[in-house]
C-alpha cells in the first residue's frame, strides 16, 4: 500500500481545476485508495464540497471526511 499524502494542508482556496490538477498529479493512477478529507470548524462548507467533486470527477469512490480540533488540544 503507498503512504499517505497530505495535498494540501491547511491551505487556502483552490480553484477546482487547480484542485483536480494536484490531486492527479499526487495519487497517479491510485483511484481505489481511501482519501481522507480533513476539516476544522474554520473550515467553509464549500471548500470541503470542492474536494468531495473533485474527488469524484476523478474517480475516487472511497472517501471519508474527519473533523480536526479548532484548537491544538482540543476535542473533537
Amino acid at each position: 500500500r503507498p503512504p499517505r499524502s497530505t495535498l494540501f494542508p491547511y491551505t487556502t482556496l483552490f480553484r477546482s481545476d487547480q484542485l483536480k490538477q494536484a490531486i492527479a498529479r499526487v495519487a497517479g493512477d491510485e483511484r481505489d485508495r481511501q482519501v481522507t478529507i480533513r476539516a476544522d470548524a474554520m473550515s467553509s462548507h464549500q471548500s470541503v464540497v470542492t474536494a468531495i467533486d473533485a474527488l469524484g470527477q476523478l474517480g475516487f469512490t472511497h472517501l471519508a471526511i474527519a473533523t480536526t480540533p479548532d484548537h491544538p488540544g482540543g476535542s473533537q
